[in-house]
């Protein structure tokens, strides 16, 4: 939707994924140490995005009860950076559900580098280059609340188990999307689209100098 806003007015949408800023999302525990247990905080009352928050209401409500799972809602009480870090460093699972942003969001990233086994639904827009569902972290379908419970109960079976996909996924995020890494991206696709936008108004100058001198 947001690239048909930016098309109608004439400029060429560019996309990226959010990212994790490195620098504050830091383990100081390793995961042997961490709690066998799953993690989540979020928005639980969210105003005018009731229809965007719908799929997350739907999925928390199945999950909310489940042995080894720990919510807070993030604004009762609200925390600062460093207390939310600490907070997801206390366990091996943490999970990301559905929000108003239809793509891979920041937090999700955050939960990779916190080095956590990530349980994240599936979502429509392209995938994060080298990560892979499987490999990096655990996936289900946010459609499907028991797809959900199906993949949760299976980590909490046995959290160590996934302790090498945690590591694969930490490392992934490292590799390829930090904040700075990201902001890379951005300005290196900006800079390449001023690049082609100047060419190209070289070549009409050109062209328009050539018809009046023939």
């Amino acid at each position: 939707a947001a690239a048909r806003v930016i098309s109608s007015e004439g400029a060429i949408p560019l996309f990226c994924h959010q990212y994790a800023d490195t620098e504050s999302f830091r383990p100081q525990q390793q995961y042997s140490k961490k709690k066998d247990g799953i993690f989540w905080a979020g928005k639980l009352s969210v105003g005018d995005f009731a229809e965007a928050y719908r799929d997350r209401l739907q999925l928390f409500e199945r999950i909310k009860n489940s042995t080894g799972f720990f919510w807070r809602e993030a604004t009762n009480p609200e925390k600062k950076i460093w207390e939310v870090v600490k907070e997801k460093d206390c366990y091996k699972g943490l999970l990301n559900l559905p929000s108003n942003c239809p793509g891979f969001t920041s937090n999700f990233f955050e939960n990779l580098a916190m080095g956590g086994c990530v349980l994240q639904h599936d979502v429509s827009s392209p995938h994060p280059e080298g990560l892979e569902p499987g490999v990096h972290y655990l996936t289900y379908s946010k459609n499907d609340p028991e797809s959900l419970l199906e993949v949760s109960a299976r980590f909490m079976a046995e959290p160590g188990r996934f302790q090498k996909m945690a590591e694969l996924g930490r490392e992934a995020c490292l590799r390829g999307h930090s904040l700075s890494i990201r902001a890379g991206e951005i300005f290196g696709a900006l800079l390449r689209n001023i690049t082609f936008v100047a060419i190209s108004h070289r070549e009409q100058r050109i062209s328009f100098v050539s018809l009046l001198t023939k």
